[in-house]
């Protein structure tokens, strides 16, 4: 199974996310399984360019977590790249569909364990052209899988500020962060007497839930934007 990240010009960037949500995928977790013993596991993605121009994008890799000794990096449309390298151009051309966007992860001998990883894709010439794609990677998975809906439901989703989230696994904690793959703020799940989750500070945007359970292993994520 593989994640497509469509590129679409968005003028206000993730500001207006649900005048675009017909365009853009909710942007559930692509999930690959770890098998014990792997030394290299791929999350097979793919990009399309909607423009019928060329066009030069960015994608930009962040680990929002991952296993201690785990390494992982990017293979795109024109190379595999080593894992020191977190950022790279690349070239499409005109509606141009099912580039490569492939993220690896290497055990390096640690086979239990778990990983999500961010790729933002930016428009060389507009930096308010961009899309994330998520890859999960987890040894308590077998394969590839999108179970992210069926598991978990966030609501009201957009929020102006309040929101809920109900599953059918055990969350210990609730993680929030930004396009940018930067923790905002952090949750323990089920420790109020009714579990609503206050982001009325934040500025208007999309964001990213990651559910965690016992053992810090993650559960999926969930995109939710703040009216």
């Amino acid at each position: 199974m593989s994640k497509k990240i469509t590129l679409i010009t968005l003028a206000l960037a993730f500001i207006s996310w649900t005048a675009f949500a017909q365009s853009i995928s909710t942007a559930d977790t692509l999930y690959t399984g770890v098998a014990g013993g792997a030394v290299d596991v791929v999350g097979h993605g793919t990009v399309d360019n909607t423009f019928n121009q060329v066009k030069n994008y960015e994608w930009t890799r962040n680990e929002i977590a991952i296993t201690d000794g785990w390494q992982s990096a990017v293979c795109d449309k024109n190379l595999c790249y080593i894992p020191t390298v977190n950022t790279q151009e690349f070239t499409m051309g005109p509606l141009e569909a099912g580039a490569t966007l492939d993220v690896h992860v290497y055990p390096n001998g640690t086979s239990e364990g778990s990983a999500l990883i961010e790729v933002v894709i930016t428009d060389a010439a507009n930096a308010n052209n961009t899309t994330v794609g998520y890859y999960a990677f987890d040894s308590s998975i077998t394969g590839t899988q999108n179970p992210s809906q069926a598991l978990f439901k966030v609501y009201p989703n957009p929020s102006s500020g309040l929101f809920t989230i109900e599953g059918d696994a055990d969350i210990e904690f609730v993680y929030l962060y930004n396009a940018s793959g930067q923790l905002l703020k952090g949750f323990r799940y089920g420790s109020l007497s009714v579990e609503w989750y206050d982001i009325a500070e934040l500025p208007q945007g999309t964001y990213t839930l990651q559910l965690i359970g016992a053992d810090y292993r993650i559960l999926g994520s969930k995109l939710i934007t703040r009216l």
